[in-house]
C-alpha cells in the first residue's frame, strides 16, 4: 500500500516537476496519435530525456513498450555530448553525459518489449541541465480493426536511477511516461463515375483506374485526377466540364475520405471550331506594300461533315485579293497546304455550289 501511494503521488506531481526544478526522466514520442488511416508499417521515434539534473555522472534506465503493437527497428544512444551536441528529433536536447564513455548496459529485448540502458562518464566532468539519453525507432505492427476500440499505448519508464555527485541523498527523479493512441482503422467507399459515358481512364493517388470505379479505401486524403480530353477514336472528342456534386471545374480533386463518397465527372462534346490561320501575324516596320501572304481557313473538331457554307472577309483598304484554292476535297489535297496544319476535309464525290470572290 505504501509503494502504491508513493507511486500515485509521484505521478500526480509529475507535470509540475520540471517547473519546480526536480530531476525528471521524460518520454517524448514523435507522434501522440496514429490513424485512423492505415498506419501498419509506419515508423516513428521516441526520445528518453533527463531534465533539471545537477552534477549528473551516469544513468540507469529501463524503458518499456508494447510489442503486440510495435516492432523495434533501432536505437541510438545519444547520451554523450561530445558525440551528440545537437538534438536528435524528437528530443529538444543534445547529450547529457561527458566522455570518456563507460557503456554498462545496452540490452534490447524485443519479445518482452524492453530496453535497459546504463552508462556513465569515466572520469569526465559532471553534467548540469537537460539532455537526451537515447532515441528509439519503432514500426507499427498492428492496428485495431474497423469498429474496434482505439489502442492507448504506454511508453513507460518502470525504473530510472540517476547518478548525481551530490553531497546529500539526491531526490528520486520524477517519471513522465509517454502515450501514443493508435486509432482503429477506418475504411470508406469511394465511387467515381462519369457522364455522359463510362470507361474513361483516370487516376486515384497516381494509380490508373477506369470508370465506373468503386473501392474501399483508408480514411485519408485521396487525389482523383480526370483527363482533360477523351476521344472515341479521333473524333468525337469530349472535354472536361466539372464535378457534378459541387460544380468544381478543377479536374484534379483531393478529398478527405471520412465517409462513403460518390464523385461524378461531367464531360461535354467538343464544339466544332472554324479557325483563320494567317501565314504571318505582323508586317513591317520595313516597307511591305506589294508583299504577299496566305491565309488558311480550317474547320476543327467536326464529326460526319458532309458540307459547309462560310463567308470570309478582309479589309480591302489594306489588302488586295490575289487568288485562292479550295482545298476541301481530301482526295485532291491529302497533304497539308501551309499555313494550314490539316489536309482536306470532305471526301469525293463533292460539288461546289458557290465559290464567289
Amino acid at each position: 500500500m505504501t509503494i502504491a501511494l508513493a507511486f500515485n503521488v509521484q505521478l500526480a506531481r509529475s507535470d509540475s516537476a520540471a517547473e519546480s526544478g526536480c530531476p525528471v526522466v521524460r518520454v517524448i514520442p514523435e507522434v501522440v496519435e496514429l490513424g485512423p488511416k492505415n498506419v501498419t508499417g509506419q515508423t516513428f521515434s521516441v526520445a528518453v530525456v533527463v531534465e533539471n539534473v545537477i552534477l549528473l555522472g551516469g544513468v540507469d534506465i529501463m524503458f518499456r513498450y508494447d510489442p503486440a503493437y510495435l516492432d523495434y527497428v533501432n536505437h541510438i544512444v545519444t547520451a554523450y555530448i561530445e558525440e551528440f551536441p545537437d538534438p536528435v528529433p524528437p528530443s529538444p536536447y543534445g547529450g547529457c553525459l561527458h566522455e570518456p564513455k563507460l557503456m554498462l548496459i545496452n540490452d534490447v529485448d524485443t519479445e518482452a518489449g524492453t530496453y535497459h540502458a546504463a552508462m556513465a562518464t569515466l572520469g569526465g566532468p559532471s553534467f548540469n541541465g537537460s539532455g537526451t539519453v537515447f532515441v528509439m525507432t519503432f514500426r507499427v505492427r498492428s492496428q485495431p480493426a474497423p469498429g474496434e476500440e482505439d489502442t492507448v499505448m504506454s511508453l513507460d519508464i518502470p525504473q530510472a536511477d540517476l547518478g548525481q555527485n551530490l553531497p546529500i541523498e539526491p531526490t528520486p527523479p520524477t517519471i513522465i511516461n509517454g502515450t501514443v493512441i493508435i486509432h482503429a482503422l477506418a475504411l470508406h467507399e469511394l465511387t467515381v463515375t462519369t457522364s455522359p459515358f463510362l470507361t474513361i481512364p483516370f487516376t486515384v493517388d497516381g494509380e490508373s483506374r477506369t470508370t465506373p470505379y468503386t473501392q474501399i479505401l483508408d480514411e485519408d486524403f485521396h487525389t482523383i485526377e480526370m483527363p482533360g480530353i477523351h476521344a472515341y477514336g479521333f473524333y468525337p472528342r469530349y472535354v472536361w466540364s466539372r464535378w457534378l456534386e459541387d460544380g468544381d471545374t478543377n479536374r484534379t480533386k483531393t478529398i478527405m475520405l471520412n465517409t462513403n463518397t460518390t464523385l461524378t465527372a461531367l464531360y461535354m462534346r467538343e464544339r466544332a471550331v472554324l479557325r483563320v490561320i494567317p501565314e504571318v501575324v505582323e508586317l513591317g516596320p520595313e516597307h511591305v506594300i506589294g508583299n504577299q501572304f496566305t491565309v488558311a481557313v480550317v474547320i476543327e473538331n467536326v464529326v460526319g461533315l458532309s458540307g459547309f457554307e462560310l463567308r470570309f472577309g478582309w479589309n480591302s483598304t489594306y489588302l488586295d485579293y490575289v487568288n485562292h484554292t479550295l482545298t476541301a476535297p481530301v482526295e485532291d489535297y491529302p497533304l497539308i497546304q501551309l499555313p494550314s496544319p490539316y489536309p482536306g476535309i470532305i471526301h469525293k464525290p463533292s460539288w461546289t455550289f458557290e465559290d464567289d470572290v
